[in-house]
C-alpha cells in the first residue's frame, strides 16, 4: 500500500515552521512529515515543467492523432478501389470464359451467367464513380474504361446472340473472336495500371498511418505518465501544505479530467491487485463504473477465464518494472476481448514500488482483421498448390484415359471390357477429383446434373466398407421412391466422405455410422427456423455416429476454415469447411445436432429434383471413331508416358506421328518436316521452351499451322494465354482418346 495514504495530516497552524528538532529516533512518517515543502500555490519551476510538458505531449498526440485518422481514410478509400477495379476484372473475365463455354457447348446456363455477370458490370463502374469523383484524372480514366467495358457488354451479349440463332456450329465453338481478346487485355491493362497506382498510394498512406499511430501511441503514453506525475506531485503537496488543499483538490479534479478524456483504459491497482483508479474509458471498455471496479481484485474482474496468463505477466511485470502484450479479458457482460496492456510498476521518492499503471487497448477487431488475412492468404497457397499438383495429377491420368481405347481394341472379351469400365470410371472419377480439389481452392462450382442418392448412398458405402475399420459398422438407408437432386456426383461423394471421416475419427474404439436419406417439404415456419433454407421439396441427408461428440463451446465454430481440434498434422480444418461450401453452393442447408458423449448427426438438406430427368445413361458399345488418313502429327510433352501412349493410340488410329519432348525439340523438327506436318498437339508447361513460346514461334513461321493446345493445368488461364496468341482449338488434359480423336478429325477437316 502507498505509505502516503495511511500518514496523518499535520493540522494547520498559524506559524507554520518545522519543529526546532527531531529525535533520533522518531518514526519515519513523522520525520517525513515535519519537512519543509513549498506551497503548491507558488510558482516554482518543477511544477510549471510538467505543466509545459503535458500541453507539448497532448498537442503531439492531437496531431497525430489527426495524422492517423486522415491517412487510415486514405488507405480505406484505396483498398475500396482496388477491390472494385479487381472486381471489374474478375466479372469480365468472368463474363467471357462463360461467354466462350456457352459458345463451344451451347449450355443456356453458362449464357445466362455470362449476362449476369454483365449486369453486375454498371453497377461496379458506379461505385469506382463515386469513389473516385472527388479525385483530379480519375473520372477521366474510369470513363476510359467504362467505355471499353461498354463495347465488351456490347460484344458479349452479341455473340451470345449469334450463337443462339447459328445453331450448333462446332467451328465456332471453339474459335474465339480478335475484338473479344483486344478488349479483354485493354480493359485488364488499363484497370491493372490504375491499381497499380492505386497501390503506391496505399503504401504512401499506409506508412504514414502507421507512423502517426505509433507516434499517437508514445504521445499518449508519455501524456499519461506526465498526467500520473503531477497527480502525485499534487497528492504530495497536498500533505505538505495544508493550507493549499482546496487548491490542490481543484488540481486534482482537473487532472482526472484530463485521464477520463484519454481513448484508452487507464487503470491504477496496487501491490496487493486492488484497483484504486478507473478511468472513464475504462468503464466504456469494460461496462463496470469506477464505484463498481475501485476496491475490487483487478484478478477476478478482468481475468476470470485467463487467471494463468495474467500471472505470468504480473510476475514479469514486478521483476522488470515493465509489462507490454496481449492478453485475453472478460467484460461485465460476460463477452471475451483482446487487450493490448501496457503496464509500468510505480515507485516512490526512496524507489520502492508502490503501484501499477496500467493503460489498456481493446484490438479485438484488429485481431480479427489480421486472422482473416492470414486465412485468405493460406487458401491462395492452397489454390496455387492445388494447381500445381492438378497439373500432375492429369499429366499421370492422361495415360491411363487414353490407353483404355487401345486395350478395348486389343481385348474384346466382355469380362476384359468389364475391367477396362472400372478402370476408365476410376481414371475419370480420378479427374473429377482434381477439378473439385482446384474448385474448392478457386470457389468454382461444379457441373450439376440430376443425382440418385440411392445410388450416391451405395457407391460410398463400398468405400467405407473397404477403407474404415472392421469395428465400425456402415449402415445405409435410403427411403423408397426418394426423389434425384440436381448436383455434382463428386462433390456430393466428397460431402459424405469428410462428413464419414470425421464420425470415423470420432469412434476411436469404433461404433456405428448410420447413413440415411429421405423426401421432406420445407414450409416457410421451418425456412424461418433455418435461414439457409428455402421451401420447396428437398432430400435430406442424415450422418450419424456413436462417437464422442461435439462440445457446444465449439460448436459455432467447427465450419471456419483451418479449425479443427486434431493434434497438429493430423488434421487441416478445411473438411467441415469444404461440406458448408458443397452444400452452400447446392442451395442447400446444413444442421449440427451432438452431445458430448451421445454421437453427433449431421443433417444435409438438398433442394429436389422432381421432374423426373433421368440421368443420361452410359451407352454400352464403344463408339466408333474417326480414323486418319496417315496425316504426320508432331507431339510435343514433357512427359515420356504421355508422349508413348499418344503416338500409341494415333498410330493405331491411322495417323503417322513425330514426338517432342520440349518446344525448342519440337521447333527444330517442324522446321525439318513443315511441309508433311498436318497439326501440332502440344502441352502449355515445358522447361526449356512452353506451349506458349513454342505456339508463338510456330505461327511466325506459318500462320496457317493447325495447333491443338493442350494443358493439365485447366484454371481458365491456360486457355487465354493460347487464344491471346492466335491459337484456336484447346483441349484440357486428361482426355480420353474418344475426344482426342473426333477433335483431330474436326480440326484436320477444316480449311486452314
Amino acid at each position: 500500500m502507498n505509505p502516503l495514504r495511511n500518514s496523518p495530516v499535520r493540522p494547520h497552524s498559524a506559524a507554520d515552521t518545522p519543529p526546532a528538532a527531531a529525535p533520533p529516533n522518531s518514526p519515519p512518517a513523522r520525520r517525513a512529515i515535519s519537512t519543509k515543502f513549498p506551497s503548491v500555490t507558488m510558482p516554482y519551476p518543477g511544477f510549471r515543467l510538467l505543466l509545459v510538458l503535458l500541453l507539448i505531449v497532448m498537442f503531439g498526440g492531437f496531431c497525430s492523432k489527426h495524422v492517423f485518422v486522415s491517412e487510415h481514410e486514405q488507405v480505406r478509400h484505396s483498398h475500396q478501389i482496388i477491390d472494385e477495379l479487381q472486381s471489374i476484372q474478375t466479372l469480365v473475365a468472368a463474363a467471357e470464359s462463360e461467354r466462350r463455354g456457352f459458345m463451344l457447348t451451347n449450355d443456356e446456363p453458362m449464357a445466362a451467367a455470362c449476362e449476369a455477370r454483365v449486369a453486375l458490370l454498371p453497377g461496379k463502374l458506379e461505385h469506382v464513380r463515386r469513389l473516385t469523383e472527388s479525385s483530379p484524372g480519375q473520372p477521366d480514366r474510369l470513363g476510359e474504361i467504362a467505355a471499353l467495358v461498354g463495347k465488351k457488354q456490347t460484344q458479349l451479349r452479341e455473340s451470345i446472340r449469334l450463337r443462339r440463332q447459328g445453331g450448333d456450329n462446332t467451328a465456332q465453338q471453339v474459335e474465339f473472336t480478335r475484338d473479344g481478346r483486344i478488349l479483354t487485355t485493354a480493359i485488364r491493362q488499363r484497370c491493372a495500371a490504375w491499381e497499380s497506382e492505386e497501390r503506391a498510394r496505399l503504401l504512401q498512406h499506409t506508412g504514414r498511418s502507421e507512423n502517426g499511430a505509433v507516434a499517437m501511441t508514445w504521445f499518449v503514453a508519455t501524456g499519461i505518465v506526465l498526467i500520473i506525475s503531477t497527480v502525485f506531485f499534487s497528492f504530495t503537496a497536498l500533505r505538505r501544505e495544508w493550507v493549499a488543499r482546496p487548491q490542490a483538490n481543484v488540481q486534482l479534479r482537473e487532472q482526472a479530467e484530463l485521464l477520463d478524456k484519454a481513448r484508452d483504459a487507464i487503470i491504477v491497482r496496487d501491490l496487493d491487485l486492488r484497483i484504486t483508479y478507473w478511468n472513464k474509458s475504462a468503464e466504456r471498455l469494460y461496462g463496470w463504473t469506477a464505484e463498481e471496479a475501485v476496491g475490487r481484485s483487478i484478478s477476478g474482474l478482468l481475468y476470470g477465464r485467463s487467471r494463468p496468463a495474467f500471472a505470468r505477466a504480473n510476475a514479469e511485470l514486478l521483476a522488470q518494472g515493465e509489462w507490454m502484450g496481449e492478453i485475453l479479458q472478460t467484460r461485465k457482460d460476460g463477452r471475451t476481448i483482446v487487450a493490448e496492456v501496457r503496464g509500468t510498476l510505480v515507485r516512490d521518492t526512496d524507489g520502492q514500488p508502490v503501484a501499477v499503471l496500467l493503460i489498456n487497448s481493446d484490438i479485438s477487431e484488429r485481431k480479427k482483421i489480421e486472422d482473416q488475412l492470414l486465412r485468405a492468404q493460406r487458401v491462395e497457397s492452397i489454390g496455387e498448390l492445388a494447381g500445381g499438383i492438378a497439373h500432375d495429377l492429369n499429366n499421370v491420368l492422361a495415360p491411363i484415359m487414353m490407353s483404355i481405347s487401345l486395350l478395348r481394341r486389343a481385348t474384346p472379351g466382355a469380362n476384359e471390357q468389364r475391367i477396362l469400365n472400372t478402370i476408365e470410371s476410376s481414371a475419370q472419377r480420378g479427374a473429377d477429383l482434381v477439378k473439385q480439389v482446384l474448385g474448392f481452392a478457386r470457389g468454382a462450382e461444379g457441373h450439376h446434373i440430376p443425382v440418385s442418392p440411392r445410388q450416391l448412398a451405395d457407391d460410398f458405402a463400398s468405400v467405407v466398407t473397404e477403407t474404415f475399420p472392421k469395428s465400425v459398422t456402415c449402415e445405409i438407408l435410403v427411403a423408397p421412391g426418394v426423389w434425384q437432386i440436381l448436383g455434382d456426383p463428386t462433390q456430393l461423394h466428397q460431402v459424405l466422405l469428410n462428413l464419414s471421416v470425421n464420425a470415423r475419427d470420432a469412434m476411436p474404439a469404433g461404433g456405428r455410422l448410420t447413413i440415411s436419406a429421405e423426401n421432406t417439404v420445407v414450409d416457410q415456419h421451418y425456412a424461418k427456423l433455418n435461414q439457409t433454407a428455402r421451401t420447396g421439396p428437398h432430400v435430406v441427408f442424415k450422418v450419424t455416429d456413436t462417437g464422442t461428440g461435439i462440445p457446444a463451446a465449439i460448436r459455432d465454430k467447427i465450419f471456419d476454415p483451418f479449425f479443427t481440434t486434431k493434434e497438429v498434422g493430423k488434421g487441416t480444418g478445411l473438411g467441415l469447411a469444404t461440406v458448408a461450401t458443397i452444400v452452400r453452393n447446392h442451395g442447400g442447408f446444413i444442421q449440427v445436432y451432438s452431445e458430448p458423449g451421445q454421437g453427433t448427426t449431421f443433417k444435409l438438406g438438398f433442394p429436389a429434383e422432381t421432374k423426373n430427368r433421368g440421368v443420361p445413361s452410359t451407352p454400352t458399345a464403344p463408339a466408333v471413331l474417326p480414323l486418319g488418313a496417315g496425316e504426320l502429327i508432331l507431339v510435343v510433352d514433357d512427359e515420356n508416358s504421355v508422349r508413348v501412349i499418344t503416338q500409341q493410340m494415333l498410330v493405331s488410329y491411322g495417323y503417322r506421328v513425330l514426338l517432342a519432348s520440349n518446344g525448342a525439340e519440337a521447333m527444330a523438327l517442324y522446321t525439318q518436316h513443315q511441309a508433311e506436318i498436318a497439326l501440332v498437339l502440344t502441352d502449355m508447361m515445358m522447361p526449356v521452351m512452353d506451349g506458349t513460346a513454342l505456339c508463338r514461334e510456330l505461327l511466325r513461321a506459318n500462320p496457317g499451322v493447325r495447333i491443338l493446345a493442350a494443358s493439365g493445368y485447366n484454371d481458365g488461364n491456360s486457355v487465354r494465354s493460347a487464344v491471346s496468341i492466335g491459337v484456336r482449338y484447346f483441349l484440357p488434359k486428361p482426355c480420353t482418346a474418344e475426344a482426342m480423336l473426333k477433335t483431330l478429325r474436326q480440326i484436320l477437316s477444316n480449311p486452314t
